[in-house]
């Protein structure tokens, strides 16, 4: 890492300061300043992943001459900064590397006033227990991403619902809330076990990039966090941070009769026409929707809900934001041999309550190819 400073003298940056980290990716690597010593001054937190795909952070205190100085430098499973009750400052968590018997520790590190280094001030031996029997399969972070791909719904706080799910066709990680919709497109996944870190840049704002941590912790629930790889004194992540829950399961625990599922998405691609010049394009690599003269492109779904078969399109824009999300309760007629030779879409909503049909007008699509 390097430190540069402008000299207003020569009018030019000068080399001011130079370290080693232990990150070695570097779409990984985050530079947060945080005061962790208390004397008021923002040290330089950086934080990413090793060649082993580990967490690491290291940390440079602020001296008072504008220097800095190592006070901090460790690998492990996890790394995490939590605030103290007793403290201004951050304590440090670090859950460490398996040893040859397969035992991790949990060691708690703050800093020392007096003693003036960041002092470990506990330690816990566990045995490893990051294996989640029901989880993504594999080791790669492809197996992880096909099975993240489904409807995610967090769901602690009334006030702030957020849904998360995958764009697979244009390998995008689309977040909405009921202000907010987020399209963030994936420039990068390594997987650690269970955790899964996805370097993504919102489409919008080419400048603006963030890490999703995404911790399995059973087959139907995850754990979200972000980080800013902007250094900034604040984070950013609007409310997505948290648990989640897949939506087929939160709705099946709590009434046992509304499931969501997928059909075989592959029988329904194509080409169709219909009425009024309106086209629907169903394909793996783009979808098109056109309605009452409207062109739309973005990321299709089809699955059952509540006893129906859904498609559910979300518009993506050309500026890569969020339009308009159009859901239909689909009919099909088929041939004998199973291939689709009609749709029939009725416009609905799904609510609290399920699928509700909206009485309009359905629309008719003939298969062409």
């Amino acid at each position: 890492m390097i430190i540069a400073d402008f000299s207003p003298n020569l009018g030019a940056y000068l080399r001011h300061f130079e370290a080693e980290i232990r990150a070695s990716k570097l779409e990984s690597i985050t530079v947060q300043p945080l005061d962790v010593t208390g004397d008021g001054l923002s040290d330089l937190l950086i934080q990413g992943l090793d060649s082993s795909n580990n967490q690491t952070l290291t940390i440079f205190r602020r001296l008072l001459n504008r220097g800095y100085s190592l006070i901090f430098s460790e690998t492990g499973l996890s790394i995490n900064l939590q605030d103290s009750d007793e403290s201004a400052i951050p304590s440090i968590v670090v859950e460490s590397l398996p040893n040859k018997t397969g035992l991790v520790s949990y060691k708690t590190y703050i800093w020392n006033r007096n003693s003036l280094f960041l002092e470990k001030v506990s330690e816990s031996p566990l045995r490893e227990s990051n294996s989640i029997s029901e989880g993504p399969s594999g080791s790669d972070a492809q197996s992880y991403l096909s099975w993240l791909n489904r409807f995610w719904k967090k769901n602690s706080d009334a006030s702030n619902i957020c849904s998360l799910y995958l764009d697979t066709n244009s390998n995008a990680l689309i977040l909405e809330g009921q202000q907010i919709q987020q399209r963030w497109i994936i420039k990068s996944a390594e997987r650690k076990g269970n955790r899964l870190y996805l370097t993504c840049r919102l489409s919008e704002l080419s400048y603006l990039d963030r890490i999703f941590i995404i911790d399995a912790k059973g087959q139907n629930v995850i754990s979200v966090s972000i980080i800013d790889q902007q250094v900034s004194h604040f984070r950013r992540d609007e409310g997505w941070s948290g648990k989640y829950e897949s939506y087929d399961y939160m709705k099946e625990a709590k009434d046992n009769k509304t499931i969501l599922s997928s059909p075989d998405h592959s029988q329904f691609l194509g080409r169709y026409l219909g009425d009024d010049h309106s086209v629907l394009v169903l394909d793996q690599s783009k979808n098109i929707l056109v309605l009452n003269g409207k062109y739309r492109e973005g990321a299709a779904r089809i699955y059952y809900y509540d006893g129906y078969q859904v498609l559910d399109f979300l518009q993506i824009q050309s500026n890569g934001l969020v339009g308009d999300r159009l859901l239909f309760i689909v009919s099909i007629d088929q041939s004998e041999n199973g291939k689709i030779n009609r749709l029939i879409l009725r416009p609905a909503e799904i609510g609290a309550d399920g699928v509700r049909m909206e009485y309009r007008t359905p629309y008719i699509f003939i298969k062409t190819s």
